[in-house]
């Protein structure tokens, strides 16, 4: 082998240069291991840092820390404010509390954030209780709109109004030639005007549809101009359907307040297509600021073959999902809407005695076979079932109905739930060998666990 001449002038052999090159190359190799080492050891550093406040963090019945750590969309350390101190960088911003309390992200287990963003977009009659101050806010917007085809408003509330049934004289004193749509808070009525009535083809021979009523006047039989239930669609479908970017904007504005009150996590109650095409558009275009799980709505009322629509837009929903990104708030299907009657404002929801000064229970929209299939049907596919029942006969109902699939198909973690609960017979939980728990939304929104 030839010999190589270092710069000191002392002769190395070939085979001593790959020896000390072989060396120098393990030390190289060392040093950049235990560099990587010493790096993975090093704290993160936080991007922002929370402290001198109560921090819950409810691991334990009240719990609190004294500081909080957070990387880009994680929580990366909960502790003391020294063990926090190791986390804070040349570029992290430090949030004095100044004893104000931090919590976790709220959840919402029945809400409409876009139907809320729609009224928040348009004519929103929230908080309004004197019928001339709706009429005055309606006739305002009329008048502001007049490229308008229809005039829809939303939120009238139902109390306002002598048995919940405002007139279509109102509507008509003040926009006669334009048909006018008006929801009521609940969304289980509606107020129109005689222009709608009249292109709807609704006169007093006109016959209540299925699981729906029109209000009429006592003497003559005409329509009053209240439609309640199914009975709104035969007007509702005439108007001109919102635009997907009247849907994104309104699904946009209805996540705006839900952040404004701290809710990271929430249930859309009820979304037919075009409601979960605007989550799905939403979602992948990175818009979400919470984490969504879409209720599909049912018709109850189809039984066997409403449970087989519902599973068929599941699938078509859960394809069309963005890739999961564990650092994004992510959307999730899996979840049906059935409504098992009404509500008692319009005496549609269904009791097992009759309103009082009346002559009928309310409206149970599908027999107990048919309710019982389709809920049996979704729970042995797997899905969550979340069903709107309100009166007495409705609740029992669907509780017997969940026993039922909970016997044919098995115990699971179904969480199955209930929304509202008004009006709930003193005998209906009874005992029962094959009780299951069951988060249940009452009126005000907040979850409940019963035996059922």
């Amino acid at each position: 082998m030839g010999n190589t001449l270092p710069k000191n002038g002392n002769l190395l052999s070939a085979d001593s240069l790959a020896l000390r090159e072989n060396a120098m190359c393990q030390s190289l190799t060392l040093s950049a291991a235990l560099l990587i080492l010493m790096n993975a050891q090093l704290p993160a550093q936080a991007d922002l840092l929370f402290r001198n406040g109560p921090i819950y963090t409810f691991e334990t019945p009240g719990g609190q820390v004294e500081a909080l750590a957070i990387r880009g969309e994680r929580i990366i350390f909960a502790g003391t404010w020294e063990g926090a101190r190791e986390f804070i960088g040349d570029s992290t911003r430090i949030i004095d509390l100044q004893g104000r309390p931090l919590l976790p992200g709220f959840t919402d287990s029945h809400v409409h954030p876009i139907s809320g963003g729609l009224a928040l977009l348009g004519c929103d009659l929230t908080g309004i209780g004197q019928p001339d101050s709706m009429l005055a806010l309606l006739k305002n917007y009329a008048a502001a709109h007049p490229e308008k085809e229809w005039i829809r408003a939303h939120n009238f509330w139902l109390t306002a109004f002598p048995g919940g049934n405002p007139g279509k004289a109102l509507l008509d004193s003040i926009i006669p030639g334009r048909p006018v749509y008006v929801t009521s808070a609940d969304a289980h009525s509606a107020w129109v005007n005689s222009r709608a009535l009249q292109m709807a083809g609704i006169t007093a021979e006109t016959p209540d549809p299925p699981n729906g009523v029109i209000e009429r006047d006592e003497h003559t039989s005409e329509p009053t101009g209240t439609l309640r239930e199914e009975a709104m669609a035969m007007v509702s479908k005439l108007i001109p359907p919102y635009t997907r970017e009247e849907l994104a904007a309104a699904l946009r504005k209805g996540l705006e307040v839900a952040s404004s009150l701290g809710i990271t996590n929430l249930v859309e109650a009820s979304a037919r297509p075009d409601y979960a095409e605007a989550y799905l558009e939403l979602a992948k275009s990175g818009e979400l600021t919470a984490h969504v799980n879409v209720s599909i709505y049912g018709d109850i009322a189809k039984g066997m073959e409403g449970a087989r629509q519902v599973l068929e837009l599941n699938e078509r929903y859960q394809a069309a999902l963005p890739a999961a990104d564990s650092t994004k708030p992510d959307l999730a299907f899996g979840q049906v809407k059935f409504f098992m009657d009404g509500v008692v404002e319009g005496k549609t929801a269904a009791m097992l005695s009759h309103y009082h000064g009346d002559t009928h229970s309310g409206l149970l929209n599908a027999g107990p076979d048919t309710a019982m299939a389709a809920i049996a049907a979704l729970d042995k596919a797997g899905m969550q079932i979340h069903v709107h029942a309100i009166g007495d006969r409705a609740i029992r109902l669907t509780l017997d109905a969940f026993e039922q699939a909970r016997k044919q198909n098995g115990a699971r973690d179904s969480r199955h739930h209930i929304a509202h609960l008004h009006v709930i017979h003193p005998t209906t939980f009874r005992a029962s060998g094959n009780w299951m728990s069951s988060p249940i939304s009452r009126p005000c929104g907040l979850p409940w666990k019963i035996p059922i």
